[in-house]
């Protein structure tokens, strides 16, 4: 058994303006004429219908919630400094061990790169350039507040313990 198509015969027929379907009568008025609305002139408050409420408003902190929050965003910045660290450590792991002269780079050499290595991961971290230390904080910040006492009371780099 055969099946054979065949093309439809006005399928690039234009179509009129007469044959157009109709208009409704309410249909919904431009939109320059709906987004004019009267701008109030006085300076008497707005109607209670336009206030945002509560719902826009900061949550109040406490000092401990604070405090937590400060040694959060200083964890997170470490963290990204010792992440940029490796990077540029394992960046020069893959380069040529040599000085500017072209000799076998000396240990004083080693030492000042890695150094100024560090200060550079240092100052990257505090500039957000990578972003690592937002995405640890905005992840953290929650359990952060939860619990702002053992938060607070961690302890960090900063503190000389690391």
């Amino acid at each position: 058994m055969s099946t054979s198509l065949t093309p439809a015969t006005n399928a690039a027929a234009p179509i009129s303006a007469s044959a157009a379907a109709p208009v409704p009568t309410n249909a919904a008025p431009p939109l320059s004429a709906s987004v004019a609305a009267p701008v109030p002139t006085s300076d008497a408050p707005l109607p209670a219908s336009t206030h945002t409420g509560t719902a826009a408003a900061k949550p109040v902190l406490t000092d401990e919630q604070k405090q937590a929050l400060k040694k959060l965003h200083a964890v997170a910045q470490q963290f990204e400094s010792l992440f940029v660290n490796m990077l540029f450590k394992s960046m020069r792991a893959a380069s040529p061990q040599t000085s500017i002269t072209g000799d076998k780079e000396s240990n004083a050499e080693s030492t000042f790169t890695e150094m100024l290595d560090e200060k550079r991961s240092e100052a990257i971290s505090q500039t957000g350039a990578f972003g690592i230390a937002k995405v640890l904080e905005d992840q953290l910040r929650a359990s952060v507040l939860a619990n702002p006492a053992q938060a607070a009371n961690a302890r960090s780099a900063a503190d000389g313990i690391l």
